[in-house]
């Protein structure tokens, strides 16, 4: 009889993690204004997944230029921001941001998500990844959001959505409210040690290439590894553009993008000679109706008017010859008026 595999043993690893794991390899931390961590909310962790939070500062693009706005309780760390133009959206309700019908917002989120640290001092063979999106009930209300497909192992930092607000009414979004959900998985649980060590290494690699010398970012140990907070974005266009699809903060950049692609376009008339026979075949498309169109119109309608004309100039000479009947007449009455007055005398 074959001996039934314990769930324990690693070659069964795979699947969602519970909460169990999520506390265990603690994949969700609380970051303090001293730069530490404190433990999580434990009223946030489901079975198998964990309520996000809106976070201290944003970007909304109610108008044509965006708005960074700050909604975080601490004094102290608005102070930090307001360096970087942030401010308060409403100076009586300060931890709330409003997103208006129609409109969008780079909303950061309050956690420190780290699929890194449980490697440290572990023999671990496996790989976790984490993939989180709105609440159904934000949903319900309107917004959808848009982010990086996944939460990538070794990442540890601050996650972002690109939120939509499709309602024609605006949204309101409190300091620390529950905003999103995360889910983790484990990749694989086959890999042995020189595997595994190939795997950190390009991530590693990976993370170096993408914080390295970037503001705001989260460094340990000389390994970078993810975003501290949404002033990231300020200070990162390539970055910006690349993960979120952003344009309205990577202004100059798409200006001077936009500024080669007409230069292009000026060198190299090739890219224009296509727009302009589209142009002049559909002007000569025109013209030739209308060539054809006229000549059949024009009897039609001078057989129409024609009638028209006639019939009114009619009208007007008998009006005028009933004008003098009348005042041939009113000469007449006017006579026999006088000769019966010279009658009477």
């Amino acid at each position: 009889m074959q001996k039934k595999q314990s769930v324990n043993s690693k070659s069964n690893t795979g699947g969602v993690l519970t909460k169990y794991e999520i506390e265990k390899y603690k994949l969700i931390k609380r970051l303090t204004e001293a730069e530490t961590y404190e433990p999580i909310d434990s009223d946030k962790i489901q079975a198998t997944t964990y309520d996000l939070c809106v976070g201290e500062a944003h970007i909304i693009y109610n108008k044509n230029e965006p708005e960074k706005i700050y909604i975080g309780d601490n004094t102290e760390r608005f102070k930090l921001f307001k360096d970087d133009h942030f401010d308060r959206q409403d100076e009586i309700k300060m931890e709330e941001l409003t997103i208006a019908p129609y409109s969008s917002a780079l909303i950061q989120l309050d956690e420190i998500v780290d699929t890194y640290s449980f490697y440290n001092g572990n023999k671990i063979n496996f790989l976790i990844v984490g993939r989180f999106d709105l609440k159904l009930g934000k949903v319900s209300q309107g917004l959808i959001s848009q982010q990086a497909t996944q939460v990538e192992p070794f990442y540890k930092g601050r996650l972002f959505c690109y939120i939509h607000n499709l309602s024609s009414q605006p949204h309101i979004l409190k300091f620390k409210e529950t905003f999103a959900t995360i889910e983790f998985f484990y990749v694989s649980g086959y890999i042995n040690d020189t595997q595994q060590k190939e795997m950190i290494e390009i991530l590693e690699k990976h993370n170096n290439e993408k914080y390295k010398n970037r503001q705001h970012c989260i460094i340990e140990n000389d390994t970078y590894l993810g975003i501290k907070d949404i002033r990231y974005f300020l200070h990162s266009s390539e970055d910006i553009s690349k993960n979120f699809g952003i344009s309205h903060l990577v202004k100059d950049g798409i200006n001077k993008e936009l500024d080669q692609i007409v230069g292009k376009i000026v060198k190299d008339r090739k890219y224009l000679k296509p727009i302009v026979d589209e142009i002049e075949h559909t002007i000569d498309l025109k013209l030739k109706i209308i060539y054809i169109i006229l000549p059949i119109l024009l009897p039609i309608i001078f057989s129409i008017v024609t009638p028209l004309i006639i019939n009114l100039f009619s009208k007007t000479d008998d009006s005028s010859q009933n004008n003098t009947n009348k005042t041939q007449n009113l000469h007449l009455d006017q006579s026999k008026l006088n000769d019966i007055y010279e009658g009477t005398e």
